[in-house]
């Protein structure tokens, strides 16, 4: 995927909506991972920012000999921008909390696809778009003779 955003691709669809088996089948958890790996990549191709305030020569020229980096302000300020974070991937468990079969990444994404499904509430369809799909469905049927 990320070969393919660098090369200016704006839509990837197998790699990244949790299709499986040549496409031959799909699975939430997997298109959580999908759209978290997309997350990642999007957060790559932002770029470093390079401006005054990232480069802070102020604070180099002011610990760079005897002081601390991690212990300055504006590194407390500014660390969290230069990391990306993937709630999906927490490195502090073992691997021997779950299943030997499957992995930590798998077992949070597939709790998140479950979360996103008991909590997500669509937006409804407009009745004039429903009416169209109606319409649709029922030429269809037609056509097949249902």
């Amino acid at each position: 995927l990320m070969g393919a955003a660098l090369a200016g691709v704006e839509v990837i669809h197998d790699g990244a909506s949790g299709l499986l088996g040549a496409g031959m089948l799909t699975s939430l958890a997997q298109m959580v991972m999908d759209n978290e790996m997309c997350n990642a990549i999007a957060y790559y191709l932002g770029g470093i920012e390079v401006d005054a305030g990232s480069l802070a020569e102020e604070v180099i020229a002011a610990v760079a000999q005897d002081g601390n980096f991690l212990g300055s302000e504006h590194t407390a300020k500014h660390f969290r921008r230069a990391l990306y974070l993937n709630p999906l991937r927490c490195r502090n468990l073992l691997p021997t909390a779950v299943e030997a079969t499957r992995s930590v990444l798998y077992e949070n994404a597939a709790a998140a696809a479950r979360k996103i499904l008991a909590a997500h509430q669509p937006l409804p369809i407009p009745a004039e778009r429903l009416k169209i799909v109606d319409q649709i469905v029922q030429h269809a049927r037609e056509k097949v003779g249902l």
